[in-house]
């Protein structure tokens, strides 16, 4: 918790379950890294980039994004997302069927929950931590068997 990586090097890591929240990780590269389930809460990752970072089931709850956060490739399936602003991260479109979040989060778009490009399983409202937490996690049950699994990389 608060860990200073800012600019670290972290290819490969295993990082599952940990508990990252309000670690300030600007500008760390993390290709490749196995962060299933960690808590990434009010982390800095301005700038990270997460090349085929396994981010499975990740509480990415009040994280800071900018423009140069590059999410493109990594996996996100069943990852909570509130109060987060990824108005300058567009890449973030490309998981929004697969992360799971409330209208605390601004999307890129400019939607909002009752338009048309919300996702259909976010909550439309701004969810209190342990009533998000609750939701998440029953949402998380409902995801098909092997969705907290890394990806296989042959694929």
């Amino acid at each position: 918790r608060k860990a200073q990586l800012q600019g670290a090097v972290l290819i490969s890591t295993e990082l599952q379950d940990t508990n990252l929240g309000r670690a300030e990780l600007q500008g760390a590269a993390l290709w490749e890294a196995q962060l299933q389930g960690a808590n990434l809460q009010t982390a800095e990752l301005q700038g990270a980039d997460f090349f085929r970072a396994e981010l499975q089931g990740a509480d990415l709850s009040g994280a800071l994004f900018d423009d140069a956060t590059d999410l493109a490739a990594a996996t996100l399936r069943g990852a909570a997302v509130s109060s987060v602003d990824f108005t300058s991260v567009p890449q973030i479109e490309l998981f929004l069927d697969e992360i799971y979040g409330d209208a605390s989060v601004k999307l890129p778009s400019g939607a909002r929950p009752r338009d048309e490009g919300w996702p259909t399983h976010w909550e439309k409202t701004d969810l209190g931590w342990a009533e998000h937490e609750e939701a998440w996690r029953a949402w998380q049950a409902t995801l098909p068997p092997g969705w907290d699994q890394p990806d296989d990389p042959k694929t």
